[in-house]
């Protein structure tokens, strides 16, 4: 195969080199006949050369001395071409290995092990021994020129049961030894020990709730507690030594630590970890380097603060060594990464600082190299680091004193190059003119604090050397007059793209009758095709209902008047305060997430620094929308949350975060900007079109470059702050950096080299590696599917909530109402059913629960949902929130489905059109399978794969490092997860309450169908003794409730038992029926009407008699309480009425009319006035006895208090 795809690339095959037998690089092809020969051009210059002619090793052909090996780019075309299908086959062959030799964690044969270690390993022509490759089909691919050691199939194999594959561990270790000849085995040791570590977080679940939590804090204290056995057992001499046990009790150490550290940090405060803690205690105490491992992983993961904070916690303090639990520690000094011409210049003002010689100072900074203004901001800097930030120090020997800086400020007239020096006075006095802004320096801040300031200052003391560069102009106008800036459209704020999206529709011509239109709350949204509706959705907005059917707009839609459309777009800052909860940062226009991060920091700065301008703060708070009551921590929290958001984003500490802006804004100085990003825009951003140009220019000028690289420059900027002789005496920094040996001597859990810390792999980790992808129109699908993670994985419950769905509206729907939902528990439901459903239902209801409590603030953001039914579902929950309906609760149970639908077909529409395939669609909710939803587990389906596209690489004397193969990985996701799926079209059925089919029209159309009588009060009490339970009164009902519906639609004659036609016609079972003998022998459906009231009416006295509502569906308009003079005369006028009756047709009018919501207004109307002619409407012989006499002044606003106040006395009357 490999061979015919050579033949396919290129005519005369390309398959290795001629001469060493590999992957061929810089390809240089020979004009040897009939068929080219084609050479790496290294190997062809050493051939000619050795054999001192130049002929063709493969045919012989002669070439004359003059002959030039010049690489071909149409070969190298060629060649890239057909690695990539190889890489393409290489990748498949993985996934082979992985899916079906270690499918379901279970080893293959020892033949099927031994036969792929020998993929890794090859006889090499040119080495002239065995050498190292890729795991690869191709025997002569990507053999390495020095030993390479890769972690895939280790990691496979340690996926796999442990104790069954541990003597392939031990001989897969021995011979990666051997390659490494003994030079590197600690490495070999670490990277066994990472592969391990993979493998207990690949069984971590994603949920944070507390149970998981437990659960995983259980398994950490296991793990710690059986790696103290082995460190208590064996005592290893030979720090070479590869033993499985060992590396496995390092491997359990660190996860332990790891997820305790997360722990404490998160403050699960209800979880208790005390003997963790203890045990951990204890161990540290025997082991130095776990110790520090502890430290290296807080300060790597939570920052310096992080550490500060264990000093006053009496309960963590063992973590620390005792040389960092010192009061003061020193702040490091972020500006180093500008350079050495910086260094110099702190350090003759630092020196000046402790022996006041100022002649010597002007002496050295003059004689420093480099730029002026390059010397200018430098000096700058040093002020800010020597002088303003020894206002942290309350030691009274250190402070300086004011006759110092006042001989610093004239010292600093004579330097030629210091240009700004209204800057330089801030920095000298610090801020002394404003004591309470925030960025004054002053002492017992925290670390980020004082990170933030020194970054906000290094961005101004930028932007007020730079030139007036056009990229840089709306920064500096911000700091300096904010006041031009009032009008305009503020970088990585968010925006209005409706005429965007409108004027796009126009110009691509594809659906051109499409229609725009708005929901009942005016948000816009359009239909294709033919413009007209035909299906109903949810607005992503509001969540109100849009579209309509049989292409008609549903009557509270509205067609939009494009001529009246309006951008709603605001000017300024409209992000409001800064949210601290949840890690989600919207990605603004063509930039990532990383980018509005840094974006949103650097306005923020220039803000915080224009609120000094020389008009005050008022200009940046007329610029916020709406403005802040203090502008200063507005600015000042938000500035923190942008650095949290960046360390969500890059997943990197904090404090690696203020690299990242000093490097963006040291770019901004440093870097000379091509011509063509300093144009087509204008410089205050007075358009939307403006803001998209200039965050692409300024991403392109001064990010990109950043962001390329990423690990490599925060480990170069980490070196170079660690070996600042400022920090040589940071007990902190010296621990943190201490040099780490090739091969470190003495016992093997005593070396540091395999307690280092490292970035963990986890499905973040694509999401960072993707972050740094800087080809935007690369791997479209991967970056897509990675943004949509977080929900998509939970697509895989929705057949089990539309199961559960199902389920419930075969036994509840018009069988409860909305009152009986909210008063039964969950776990009282379960309690109930019988025992072949309650594995069932408690299954999918768990299934529910959990979907649920992970998305609800997802739901509500697209579904609107009123705060109080977003409290975590639990158990003790109501059934309400399990019944899918369009109101209140049952909102949750619709909007998840609609939700997960609709992620799922968002997902794919965009796959459609990145990939131009044309996917299935799926109508009917009954032909709805797992295979048509992008359905995995993301622990078990998702993060394999993703270990299986990424390595460990062990290089001697270099160590590890982990490299992603991500075009390998989008296929596999693609094919794995995405290829043959559908859209989801079909309806999902909703629940219909008993008080949902009951209304006016209904029973009115029953009348007319069966003409209706009462019967005898007699039958009635007889009726209501046999029903003295409330189980049996509310089954009957529910029965009833479900003939009025179909009778409602027939005629049948009216003298037919009722009993009879639920059970004869409706086919319902007999203890479904009516629940009284006598109801059953005497009452026929004429009589239907008359028994739904006595029942309907005496369920609802019960309910009031318990202290529940009956009219949950009543609206507030018809709630008032009756005053005391119209209580009284209410109850004097009901001496004159029949009570039964009375009592029995208000209920039913209130039932019926008043729990729909109606446009007309009713609250005016008097109870007596309108009982009149409802009743005269149901029987025009009859009149409700005493009706006239009831006080005009109650109408039907007091319609819900009335009726209780004459079931009161009703309800006395018959216990009487």
């Amino acid at each position: 195969m490999n061979m015919k795809a050579g033949e396919v690339c290129y005519e005369s095959g390309i398959h290795k080199c001629g001469i060493c037998e590999e992957s061929i690089a810089d390809p240089v092809m020979l004009p040897c006949e009939p068929k080219q020969h084609v050479f790496c051009k290294k190997c062809i210059k050493e051939y000619f050369r050795t054999k001192k002619a130049k002929r063709c090793p493969t045919c012989r052909t002669e070439y004359p001395q003059d002959f030039v090996c010049k690489v071909k780019s149409r070969v190298s075309e060629v060649i890239a071409k057909h690695n990539t299908f190889r890489q393409c086959c290489n990748s498949f062959f993985m996934e082979v290995i992985s899916q079906l030799c270690f499918a379901d964690g279970t080893p293959p044969s020892e033949e099927v092990i031994k036969m792929l270690l020998g993929y890794v390993t090859i006889d090499s022509k040119k080495q002239k021994q065995q050498a190292t490759k890729n795991v690869s089909p191709f025997p002569e691919d990507c053999i390495d020129p020095n030993p390479v050691v890769r972690s895939f199939l280790l990691q496979l194999l340690l996926q796999s049961n442990l104790e069954q594959v541990k003597e392939h561990v031990e001989g897969y270790l021995a011979n990666c030894n051997f390659f490494m000849k003994g030079s590197n085995a600690v490495s070999i040791c670490a990277l066994f020990i990472n592969c391990l570590e993979d493998t207990y977080y690949s069984g971590v679940s994603q949920d944070s709730a507390d149970n998981q939590t437990c659960e995983l804090i259980q398994d950490a204290h296991r793990k710690l507690q059986s790696a103290q056995v082995v460190f208590t057992r064996q005592n290893i001499n030979d720090s070479g030594s590869l033993s499985v046990q060992l590396l496995e009790a390092i491997a359990q150490i660190r996860f332990a630590f790891t997820i305790l550290i997360d722990v404490i940090q998160q403050h699960h405060d209800s979880i208790n970890i005390k003997r963790f803690l203890k045990e951990a205690c204890e161990f540290c105490k025997n082991n130095k380097q776990a110790q520090l491992y502890l430290v290296r992983y807080m300060y790597k993961t939570y920052g310096r603060d992080a550490i500060n904070q264990l000093r006053d916690d009496d309960q963590l303090d063992w973590i620390l060594p005792d040389e960092l639990k010192v009061q003061e520690q020193s702040i490091p000094d972020y500006f180093v990464i500008v350079g050495d011409t910086y260094k110099s210049i702190r350090e003759a003002v630092g020196e000046c600082v402790v022996d006041k010689d100022f002649e010597k100072m002007s002496k050295v900074i003059i004689n420093v190299k480099g730029r002026e203004k390059q010397k200018e901001v430098c000096l700058l800097l040093s002020l800010f680091r020597e002088i303003t930030m020894n206002a942290t120090t309350r030691v009274e020997a250190k402070v300086m004193s004011q006759e110092v800086k006042t001989k610093f400020g004239e010292v600093l007239q004579n330097f030629p190059f210091l240009k700004i020096m209204g800057i330089a006075d801030t920095l000298l006095m610090n801020r002394l003119q404003n004591r309470q802004h925030v960025l004054r320096v002053v002492p017992d801040l925290s670390h980020q604090d004082y990170c933030i300031q020194g970054a906000v200052t290094h961005l101004q003391i930028v932007l007020s050397v730079v030139d007036r560069k056009s990229l840089t102009q709306c920064l500096a106008t911000l700091m300096r007059d904010p006041s031009q800036m009032q009008n305009s459209f503020l970088p990585a704020m968010p925006q209005d793209d409706i005429m965007e999206a409108v004027q796009a529709l126009r110009q691509s011509n594809i659906e051109p009758e499409s229609t725009w239109n708005k929901c009942p709350n005016g948000h816009p949204y359009v239909i294709g095709d033919c413009g007209r509706a035909y299906y109903t959705g949810r607005c992503m907005e509001c969540g109100a209902q849009i579209g309509g059917e049989k292409h008609m707009l549903h009557s509270d839609n509205r067609i939009i008047d494009m001529t009246q459309m309006v951008d709603t777009t605001s000017k300024g800052h409209v992000l409001g305060d800064a949210q601290p909860l949840g890690n989600q940062i919207v990605c603004e226009r063509a930039m990532n997430c990383v980018t509005t991060a840094i974006v949103r920091f650097l306005l923020h700065s220039s803000m915080l620094l224009g609120t000094e301008c020389q008009h005050g703060p008022q200009p940046i708070i007329t610029i916020i929308r709406p403005p802040p009551p203090n502008v200063l921590e507005f600015l000042w929290r938000h500035l923190h949350n942008d650095i949290r958001l960046l360390s969500v984003a890059t997943g990197k500490s904090r404090d690696d975060c203020i690299f990242i802006l000093h490097k963006v804004i040291d770019n901004i100085f440093q870097t000379k900007v091509a011509d063509n990003l300093q144009s087509g825009f204008q410089q205050l951003l007075t358009s939307k079109n403006c803001r998209k140009t200039w965050e692409e220019n300024f991403t392109a000028a001064y990010i990109k470059p950043v962001l390329q690289g990423l690990d490599e420059m925060i480990n170069k900027s980490n070196k170079t702050l660690s070996e600042d002789k400022r920090l040589s005496n940071d007990p902190l920094m010296c621990l943190l950096n201490a040099p780490i040996e090739p091969e470190d001597h003495g016992k093997l859990a005593d070396t540091s080299h395999v307690w280092q810390h490292r970035s963990r792999i986890t499905i973040h980790s694509i999401h960072q590696a993707l972050e740094n992808e800087q080809d935007d129109d690369n791997l479209l699908v991967l970056k897509h599917f990675m943004g949509k993670e977080k929900h998509l994985r939970f697509v895989r419950y929705l057949p089990d909530i539309v199961q559960l769905q199902r389920l419930l509206i075969n036994k509840f729907n018009r069988h409860i109402d909305a009152s009986e939902a909210i008063n039964l528990s969950i776990s009282k439901f379960l309690d109930q059913l019988p025992v072949s459903e309650h594995s069932e239902f408690k299954h999918l209801i768990d299934t529910f629960i959990h979907a649920w409590n992970s998305l609800r603030r997802d739901v509500a953001a697209i579904v609107k949902i009123q705060e109080c039914f977003l409290e975590t579902v639990t158990y003790k929950s109501n059934m309400a929130i399990l019944l899918p309906t369009r109101q209140e609760s049952g909102l949750c149970c619709t909007g998840l489905v609609e939700f997960l639908r609709d992620t799922q077909n968002e997902f794919l529409g965009r796959y459609q059109n990145i990939r131009e395939e044309t996917l299935s669609k799926v109508e009917k909710k009954s032909d709805l399978l797992q295979s048509h939803l992008i359905a995995y587990d993301p622990d078990r389906d998702l993060l394999p794969l993703i270990l299986s596209q990424c390595q460990y690489i062990v290089r001697p004397m270099v160590g590890n490092r982990v490299e992603y193969n991500l075009t390998g990985l989008e296929l596999q996701v693609i094919e794995r997860f995405v290829r043959g799926r559908a859209f989801v079209n079909c309806k999902f059925d909703q629940l219909l309450f008993r008080q949902d089919v009951r209304n006016a029209a209904i029973f009115e159309n029953l009348r007319n169908n069966i003409p209706q009588e009462e019967f005898s009060k007699a039958l009635q009490c007889s009726i209501l003794a046999e029903l003295k339970s409330y189980q049996d009164l509310c089954g009957c009902l529910a029965s009833l409730d479900i003939a009025i519906g179909f009778l409602a639609n027939y005629k049948p004659e009216g003298d037919m038992l009722i009993n009879y036609y639920l059970q004869n016609k409706l086919a319902m079972k007999q203890n479904k029926g009516l629940k009284s003998a006598t109801a059953s022998q005497q009452c026929s459906l004429k009589h239907v009407m008359a028994l739904w009231q006595l029942l309907a009416m005496e369920k609802a006295v019960r309910l009031i008699n318990n202290s529940q509502d009956p009219f949950d569906g009543v609206g507030e308009d018809y709630r008032q309480k009756l005053n005391d003079e119209d209580k009284n005369n209410l109850i004097a006028k009901l001496r004159f009425t029949k009570l039964h009756q009375l009592c029995g047709e208000l209920y039913e009018y209130i039932a019926l009319n008043l729990s729909h919501q109606s446009e007309e207004d009713r609250t005016k109307w008097t109870i007596s006035e309108t009982l009149e002619p409802y009743y005269d409407g149901k029987n025009a012989d009859a009149k409700i006895t005493g009706l006239d006499s009831l006080p005009e002044s109650i109408t039907l606003s007091h319609a819900v208090d009335a009726w209780k106040t004459i079931a009161q006395l009703y309800s006395t009357g018959v216990r009487k």
